[in-house]
């Protein structure tokens, strides 16, 4: 077995380098027959460029022990509309405690019935379009001066 594989090895090791990244690619002095080979002095006249190498991929051995958490919550069509209390750690160090969470909650449902039954509008609005709040004199004379910038700075 040993005598086999150390002839395979050595001509393996003889073989030239050629590059499968460009199919094209020049000929290295190992590959030219001896007849044809520029002489060392001598200016070929063109330089030939260097061969490309192979890139090197290394691969990542995968990791079998990861797997998906099968309860985690996943995002839903509902997450948008429908919010979950705050958890009793942000009700301890955001709100105050219980307390003072259940007295902010009261006051903000009291002012808002107080809002309804004395007919105020909502405090949240959907944005209305209003006029513009120049005359058409006033918008001609912002046309000419605009104009007047931009001929300038051209």
């Amino acid at each position: 077995m040993k005598s086999v594989a150390m002839p395979c090895l050595l001509l393996a090791l003889s073989l030239p380098v050629v590059s499968l990244a460009d199919d094209s690619a020049p000929p290295t002095a190992a590959t030219v027959p001896a007849g044809e080979r520029p002489q060392a002095g001598a200016d070929s006249g063109a330089a030939t460029p260097p061969l490309r190498t192979l890139e090197v991929i290394e691969a990542l051995r995968p990791d079998l022990d990861w797997t998906p958490d099968p309860f985690a919550r996943r995002p839903n069509h509902f997450d948008g509309r429908f919010g979950r209390g705050p958890s009793p750690e942000e009700i301890a160090l955001k709100h105050g405690g219980y307390l003072m969470y259940g007295i902010n909650q009261a006051l903000r449902k009291g002012g808002s019935w107080l809002n309804r039954a004395t007919g105020g509008p909502a405090q949240i609005q959907a944005a209305t379009a209003r006029d513009v709040p120049l005359d058409d004199e006033q918008i001609a004379r912002a046309a000419r001066w605009s104009a007047q910038q931009q001929a300038q700075g051209d």
